[in-house]
């Protein structure tokens, strides 16, 4: 038996991690789960994952992507800590919902890079979908303070 076989299965949470390093965003993609049952569905080692927990080693760009891969998390978010996501999608269609109604009433047509800043506009100041949306008044001075006249 070997000595990797002989460790106890740990999870990540046993790891000393500190700040938001990539072995502190490595422990939160493995949660929960066995550091040897992750390893193995990502493809490397529990060594390997217990060193890079124990901030000793970093991941190749190969093994990089299947941790990612395994953790359905993306790459740069692992590799980085940020996240260059789009719009999320439900805040998105709720502005876009609130701004045609107000759009509607709008008696001259905008431009296209006009819709474009207004859309930016509201969708910054919207905040969560689970907020009350924009009123139509709050709507109405987004259009003015948005589109030039």
């Amino acid at each position: 038996m070997s000595e990797q076989n002989q460790q106890p299965d740990s999870t990540a949470a046993d790891a000393p991690i500190a700040g938001a390093s990539f072995a502190a965003r490595l422990a939160e993609v493995i949660g929960d789960s066995s550091i040897r049952g992750f390893a193995r569905r990502a493809g490397v080692s529990d060594t390997f994952l217990r060193q890079c927990l124990a901030g000793r080693t970093d991941p190749t760009r190969a093994k990089l992507l299947k941790i990612a891969a395994a953790g359905s998390v993306s790459v740069e978010w692992l590799a980085t800590g940020s996240s260059q996501t789009g719009p999320d999608p439900r805040r998105l269609e709720a502005v876009l919902e609130s701004l045609e109604a107000a759009l509607e009433r709008q008696d001259r047509p905008l431009r296209p890079a006009d819709k474009a800043r207004l859309i930016r506009t509201a969708y910054d100041h919207y905040g969560d979908v689970e907020q009350t949306p924009l009123t139509p008044e709050q709507l109405q001075e987004l259009l003015r303070s948005a589109v030039p006249h």
